[in-house]
């Protein structure tokens, strides 16, 4: 039923473990569709230290990079749904179970991912990165950031073959096709966690974190201008999201007046999310004025302020929760 695609480079450090979590699940009808992109460490004598017969090595003879491997593996693939991995994460031992049955069971979802565990270089931490749930959760949480975790996730081989990953988007391939399919299927996370994510120095998104704002802003565009009848909010917007404060508060204020006008601000939970948004940044920079300033003023309904006070506490208590980090 399932097709795994997992693209390799230079991943020996946690290639193994990675690897062993996907032959350990308690699904076990899948192919494992492993491609080295020309490494050049350790990584392909550990793929083939591996003895299953549901793995099928194939290596690029250069350095293609990852859009162009994982639209490889899209075309290598032979079954029903593909599963995304990566080559330093692990997967939960249910993850593919879970993930199938729920597709199985809602044939109008067409992608299924799940919440993560960020772990560090050593595999500890125990922070989750929540991720909006349901399909209209998702599809508003897209004019912010990525809504699904990339290889957390489960998906429909015919809509895969149908919309490969652009080269256009390099470092946020992933939100580029979500944003594509999101027209044409549902979304769903499921709300367990089934992967841990590793965040390290050697994270494509890091070391390309040039590219990768460019890339999101160029996504967030081509989204925001058809949804935005005041044209002169576009570029604001997208240094709002991406860099979370452009402009000073007292020049945001001005800006929040014009941007309520807007249709896309009807939307329950846009206006959620992007509430958090500005939320996490008073937070951050400890200016509360303007959050108690916005509350009196726009007169928000109870929901706004219930949110307010809640994060408050939290960033007292707590520390600011992952859902306002950046």
């Amino acid at each position: 039923m399932i097709s795994i695609i997992l693209p390799v480079y230079n991943s020996e450090r946690y290639l193994r473990e990675s690897i062993q979590s996907i032959l350990d699940q308690t699904y076990t009808d899948f192919e494992f569709i492993i491609i080295n992109d020309g490494s050049t460490d350790h990584s392909e004598s550990i793929i083939l230290s591996f003895n299953d017969d549901r793995i099928r090595y194939f290596s690029n003879e250069m350095n293609k990079g990852l859009i162009f491997t994982l639209n490889k593996g899209v075309e290598l693939s032979k079954r029903k749904y593909i599963a995304r991995m990566d080559s330093d994460d692990i997967a939960y031992p249910k993850r593919l179970e879970l993930q199938l049955n729920f597709l199985e069971n809602n044939l109008e979802y067409g992608v299924c991912g799940s919440l993560v565990k960020l772990i560090n270089e050593d595999g500890k931490g125990s922070e989750i990165l929540n991720l909006p749930i349901n399909d209209d959760e998702i599809k508003s949480y897209l004019y912010f950031s990525c809504p699904i975790n990339h290889p957390s996730v489960l998906i429909r081989t015919s809509l895969l073959r149908n919309n490969l990953y652009s080269e256009d988007y390099k470092t946020a391939e992933d939100y580029e096709l979500w944003i594509r399919l999101s027209s044409i299927t549902k979304f769903y996370n499921l709300p367990n966690v089934l992967l841990n994510y590793r965040v390290h120095s050697e994270n494509i998104s890091k070391v390309n974190i040039i590219q990768a704002e460019q890339s999101v802003a160029k996504i967030l565009r081509k989204l925001i201008e058809q949804k935005l009848s005041n044209k002169s909010l576009i570029d604001i917007y997208i240094g709002f999201v991406i860099r979370s404060q452009v402009i000073s508060f007292k020049e945001y204020d001005k800006w929040l007046v014009e941007f309520v006008k807007e249709s896309i601000f009807s939307d329950v939970n846009f206006k959620k999310y992007f509430i958090k948004r500005w939320l996490g940044i008073c937070i951050s920079a400890k200016n509360y004025r303007y959050i108690v300033i916005n509350n009196l003023i726009r007169k928000e309904p109870l929901w706004y302020t219930v949110l307010l006070i809640r994060y408050m506490l939290i960033s007292i208590f707590k520390g600011l929760p992952i859902s306002l980090k950046k």
